[in-house]
């Protein structure tokens, strides 16, 4: 403001309105001190932005880099609190969400997987190893509760929720089958409820 009243000859001045005939070339000294304020405020700016940049760098040294899908090339599933057994059941279903694993929209697209009737569960017990190894993570499709012949299903029995691999006898009798070879399969109870079809898994190293 100050340079542009100088380039046009005009007088840059802050306060009160003055009376007539003041000598408008002496300035008063809080207008002074204003000026320099200013002036100092801005000399100070840079060394503060690098500071507040300085700190940022260290907070985030060792933060690992997340990476993100570009715009509509992944989608987001929840991991859920829902341990099912790969043995005789357990009780656990709690349907917290506690943190997400993504999934390229290529293979949801894929495989016919919406994303939002799906969650990503853990599994304990043996009795579908190898396939399914006790501590790994499978990806559920809630929208998939139709049993279909050699399918591996989450299902929820009077024993507890368990996954298992359905069977259908020749006589048209449903089975819960496990690929452990210790584990002997067992007739599904009239009771029981689909909760979906597993249809991915993941693990640790």
């Amino acid at each position: 403001m100050q340079a542009l009243c100088r380039v046009l000859d005009l007088e840059f001045y802050i306060g009160p309105r003055r009376p007539a005939g003041e000598n408008l070339s002496d300035e008063p000294h809080w207008a002074v001190e204003l000026r320099n304020d200013l002036i100092k405020s801005q000399q100070e700016i840079p060394l503060r932005v690098r500071e507040a940049l300085a700190t940022r760098q260290e907070s985030t040294r060792h933060q690992s880099p997340i990476v993100e899908f570009h715009s509509g090339k992944g989608r987001a599933v929840g991991i859920r609190e829902l341990e099912a057994a790969a043995g005789s059941g357990a009780l656990a279903l709690d349907d917290t969400v506690k943190g997400y694993v993504y999934f390229c929209i290529e293979w949801i697209r894929k495989h016919g997987i919406n994303p939002e009737r799906c969650s990503v569960i853990g599994v304990t017990g043996e009795s579908m190893e190898p396939t399914l190894p006790n501590g790994c993570s499978i990806l559920l499709d809630h929208g998939r509760t139709r049993l279909r012949d050699g399918a591996i299903f989450v299902v929820r029995t009077g024993d507890g929720v368990m996954v298992r691999r359905a069977k259908k006898t020749d006589g048209g009798m449903w089975m819960l089958d496990s690929d452990h070879e210790a584990w002997e399969p067992i007739t599904l109870a009239a009771d029981a409820v689909v909760i979906g079809e597993v249809k991915w898994m993941g693990r640790d190293l």
